[in-house]
């Protein structure tokens, strides 16, 4: 396990990064911040927390009840409960390892490159903090119009995310995202019923473009979907609503929220 654990990264590198782009002025910036040290106290913890079960095994420290728990969890390959605080959930080690190598992975190409042409979500431990700092950043943009005047316009972009030429301008690209409950046809451009025994799907390209609420405006029937973090789709896991493409009949029966349509970061928690 130890040797799956990413380097991180020092200070120094944050601090030139962030100024490069501007610093902390764009708000992003300071969503990007948090983000680093947030991962950076995971790694950290995870560190001493091997350190000590290793001691533990060889005798040379007696075992805490909370060492005890997370050497028991490891033995049946689940992720201790000291690993999960703060982090993501996750059934197995090789899950939780792996989403925390490709965390890191896009924070370590965002400070050495850059900005991220598209923002995977499912990195982000605070997404909807980030979401409302895109917010923030588009409003200074605009003499700093209040952020209850600028709404997210969605649109679905067909290219993959690789393919994507640069950054938006006013909102953000996101990949990654899953559509749970419902489908999205990339031909017709809408909500689709699922395939049948599939439930979740996996989303295009989304553009999160920031408009002013005079200016937002659909020539075709959307709704609104919510978007969660995880499956529970309780209270702390809500990132944002998006409006999607549909049927007006649909809008009228309620039929996507019959279904339980959402957007999920992840399909695997």
């Amino acid at each position: 396990i130890r040797s799956k654990i990413p380097s991180g990264w020092t200070m120094s590198e944050v601090k030139n990064s962030i100024e490069k782009d501007g610093g902390t002025k764009r708000a992003v910036n300071i969503a990007f911040g948090h983000e680093l040290a947030r991962v950076h106290h995971i790694n950290e913890a995870l560190r001493k927390s091997l350190v000590n079960l290793q001691a533990s095994l060889e005798g040379t420290m007696v075992p805490s009840e909370e060492m005890t728990e997370a050497l028991q969890r490891l033995a049946q390959r689940r992720v201790p409960e000291q690993w999960l605080k703060g982090s993501w959930p996750a059934e197995s080690v090789g899950g939780w390892l792996d989403h925390l190598v490709a965390t890191e992975d896009q924070l370590r190409k965002w400070l050495d490159r850059g900005r991220p042409v598209s923002y995977w979500l499912s990195g982000f431990l605070n997404p909807a903090g980030f979401l409302k700092c895109v917010l923030q950043e588009v409003s200074r943009k605009h003499s700093n119009a209040p952020l209850e005047d600028l709404f997210f316009n969605t649109e679905m972009i067909k290219m993959d995310y690789n393919d994507l030429k640069g950054p938006a301008e006013n909102g953000a690209f996101l990949h990654g995202l899953f559509l749970d409950g419902c489908s999205w046809s990339k031909s017709a451009g809408k909500l689709i019923e699922s395939p049948s025994k599939v439930v979740t799907n996996a989303m295009p390209v989304v553009f999160l473009g920031v408009v002013l609420k005079n200016n937002k405006r659909y020539d075709f029937p959307v709704v609104e979907v919510p978007m969660f973090t995880r499956r529970t789709r309780d209270h702390s896991s809500m990132v944002v609503n998006l409006e999607l493409r549909t049927e007006q009949e649909d809008i009228l029966s309620n039929k996507w929220t019959l279904r339980g349509a959402a957007i999920l970061c992840s399909k695997d928690w």
